[in-house]
């Protein structure tokens, strides 16, 4: 088998030339008229792409032409709007430049009213301080003349007591001497006669009038006042609002004397002086053990409450604003207090009273049944 397989190789190897020079010829017989194929298809496509760039040249010269014609069209009345709107930017202008000038004149013409209502209120404000120097001027000499009336009773009582306290003296002087002759002429037997005093009756309306007025100065002195609460009371009526104002006050002498009241006017004065009045009309005694109150007291007016609980000496008062104003004027020093339920002043402090008005002392419950007080505390 190897022999065989190298003879075919050698005759292979002899034929190789021969194919090689076969298959030359072959190639160059069919490459010839390809290639004149190629040429003619070549020169076919060349002519029709030719005329395709024709036309298409041809329509855009066309295209180009009308797109001229229409900007040409359209130029003519781009050109007459920029004339129109020059017109009327020109005659804007104008119309400013007179709107300007009638602004300025405006602005003047203001300048002047405005000077002129200037003047005019310079001259009213003149004439109103003038009006109203004369006005008070006029009610200085009225309130002058009313006080001169107002006083002459005054000056002429003051008159009169000095005239009375100089009679008086000179009514003293005599008396003295009188009584010196009277010693002098004892033993001779002669007695004159006592000067008769006219202005007796005078001098004893004097001191009495003093009395008075030293009493009242006593009870004014005798009670300390103090100023709980003042409220502002609004009235709503046709023309508006009309206020007035209510006073709490309560007064004692810190000794077991204390009393509440209240007062209303249309002037906070006023209303505290009437709420003076009225508390020393309501004085009433408050009984005190040492310095602290003789039991606890559960007081109650309305819907307020107060608690009041005696304490150990040196405790002070403990106590809120409206109760402790009621229990120091009452001469209490050592308390203790709770306020339960409404916390408005008039109603804490008519509940203070009302517990203070309550307490009771072992001498007045001995009385009550009939007991000694012994026997009440066994």
């Amino acid at each position: 088998m190897s022999e065989d397989k190298k003879v075919i190789d050698k005759a292979e190897e002899k034929d190789k030339p021969a194919k090689k020079e076969k298959a030359t010829t072959e190639k160059t017989t069919v490459k010839k008229p390809i290639a004149t194929a190629k040429k003619d298809s070549e020169n076919v496509e060349a002519a029709a792409v030719k005329k395709v760039a024709a036309k298409k040249v041809k329509e855009v010269v066309e295209d180009v032409k009308a797109e001229a014609d229409v900007a040409v069209v359209k130029e003519k009345p781009a050109k007459k709007a920029k004339a129109v709107v020059e017109e009327v930017v020109t005659e804007v202008k104008e119309v400013a430049a007179v709107v300007e000038e009638k602004v300025a004149e405006v602005i003047a013409e203001a300048k002047e009213v405005v000077a002129a209502i200037e003047e005019k209120v310079t001259e009213v404000k003149e004439e109103a301080v003038a009006v109203v120097e004369e006005k008070v001027t006029e009610v200085v000499a009225e309130v002058k003349e009313e006080v001169a009336v107002k006083e002459q009773p005054v000056v002429e009582e003051i008159a009169k007591v000095n005239e009375t306290t100089s009679e008086v003296v000179a009514t003293v002087q005599p008396t003295s001497e009188v009584t010196t002759i009277a010693v002098q002429g004892a033993g001779q037997g002669a007695r004159p006669r006592r000067p008769r005093n006219d202005n007796k009756h005078d001098g004893r309306r004097d001191n009495r009038d003093n009395r008075r007025r030293n009493n009242d100065r006593e009870k004014e002195k005798e009670f300390e006042e103090r100023v709980v609460k003042i409220n502002r009371v609004t009235k709503v009526v046709k023309g508006g609002r009309r206020f007035r104002f209510s006073a709490l006050v309560v007064v004692g002498d810190k000794k077991g004397r204390v009393g509440m009241g209240t007062g209303k006017a249309n002037e906070v004065p006023d209303a505290i002086k009437k709420a003076i009045e009225n508390a020393k009309k309501n004085v009433f005694n408050v009984p005190i053990v040492g310095t602290t109150l003789p039991h606890a007291i559960n007081g109650r007016y309305g819907a307020g409450q107060v608690f009041l609980k005696p304490a150990s000496e040196g405790t002070g008062v403990i106590a809120g604003g409206p109760v402790r104003s009621v229990l120091e004027l009452a001469g209490v020093q050592d308390v203790l207090s709770k306020c339960i339920g409404s916390r408005t002043a008039i109603n804490v402090v008519r509940a203070t009273v009302q517990g203070l008005k309550s307490l009771q002392t072992l001498n007045s419950v001995a009385k009550l049944r009939d007991m000694k007080p012994e026997e009440v505390r066994k």
